[in-house]
């Protein structure tokens, strides 16, 4: 429920704050609830959910060298922003050790890996580099928002970058558990599919196709 939600933002906050050990962090949330937060600046959003347009409309209330974008169903360690700053590299994620898809990594690995090198529940890219890539694509709206964004860095000649010493926990897809079957769909298969025909690529090509032609 939208309490329950709120509580977990705040939590959100609260332990970035703590993690950052002091380093200014200026925190700007895009609420689709009714939650206002401390210590963040609080943003009512009340159109169509879209990851990436919301992302960057974030993005652009900040002046900061540095955006990172994150869930609200975070819980950030201490030291996650140190690390992340003493990696030197204009995009990268913090280390979530539960997170199978990170397994095995024993030092900050670079790749285009997604889930793995980049994580777009939680990420840091410099000022600089969005501005570059023409900020975040909005074209898709939920599922591979973060795809998206790995190929226009990689269009720009950077790699993204897994920080393993920047721990930061997440509780998984609450967003997307909260919506119904059919929004479900629509937000997995649709965007799979402007993703692969936008960049030539063929992600979850033995996915069930049935299902996207229901998106059309």
């Amino acid at each position: 429920d939208k309490f329950r939600d709120s509580l977990m933002t705040q939590k959100a906050i609260d332990s970035a704050i703590r993690g950052a050990n002091g380093l200014p962090i200026n925190i700007i949330v895009m609420e689709g609830g009714v939650g206002q937060y401390h210590n963040a600046t609080t943003v009512p959003k009340r159109e169509k959910f879209n990851y990436n347009r919301f992302a960057n409309e974030g993005a652009a209330l900040g002046k900061a060298e540095w955006i990172m974008i994150a869930n609200n169903d975070l819980e950030f360690t201490d030291g996650w922003l140190h690390n992340l700053l003493s990696a030197d590299n204009p995009v990268v994620s913090p280390h979530e050790p539960n997170d199978a898809r990170q397994k095995g990594i024993i030092e900050n690995e670079p790749g285009f890996e997604c889930g793995r090198n980049f994580c777009g529940w939680c990420f840091m890219i410099s000022r600089e580099l969005w501005l570059e890539i023409g900020k975040f694509d909005e074209d898709v709206d939920f599922w591979c928002s973060d795809d998206v964004v790995i190929e226009q860095v990689r269009a720009k000649g950077v790699t993204p970058l897994l920080v393993k010493e920047s721990i930061v926990h997440h509780a998984g897809s609450v967003t997307l558990k909260q919506q119904t079957e059919e929004v479900q769909t629509d937000w997995k298969w649709r965007n799979v599919f402007i993703f692969n025909t936008k960049y030539g690529k063929n992600k979850f090509a033995a996915g069930p196709i049935l299902k996207l032609a229901q998106c059309f």
